[in-house]
């Protein structure tokens, strides 16, 4: 399998809720949010909603994920240097064995 089964359930929940809810319901704003007379694939119409959610979910969850791995590398440094100061050898906690399962 190549991703975990929360991730195509989360995939799943997403497409379900976007187009079964989300898109009827900004659907319903024709002409509030945006002109009526446009075309639905015009990017000044629904179309742009759905590109603009999109693009910024996708966003989020890259900048999401990067400072995440950011974080687990600045601790990893500061417990090396810390170890390394007090002379200890380094013993592998449960984040740092997980880590490396997944690397």
């Amino acid at each position: 399998m190549i991703c975990p089964h929360l991730v195509n359930l989360s995939l799943l929940l997403g497409a379900v809720l976007s187009f079964g809810l989300i898109w009827p319901l900004i659907d319903l704003r024709k002409g509030q949010w945006f002109p009526s007379n446009l075309d639905e694939s015009n990017m000044k119409a629904l179309y742009g909603y759905k590109v603009f959610l999109t693009v910024s979910l996708i966003l989020g969850d890259g900048v999401y994920n990067f400072l995440k791995i950011l974080l687990s590398s600045f601790l990893s440094v500061l417990q090396k240097i810390k170890n390394r100061q007090s002379g200890k050898r380094q013993v592998p906690t449960l984040s740092h064995t997980t880590l490396h399962q997944f690397i």
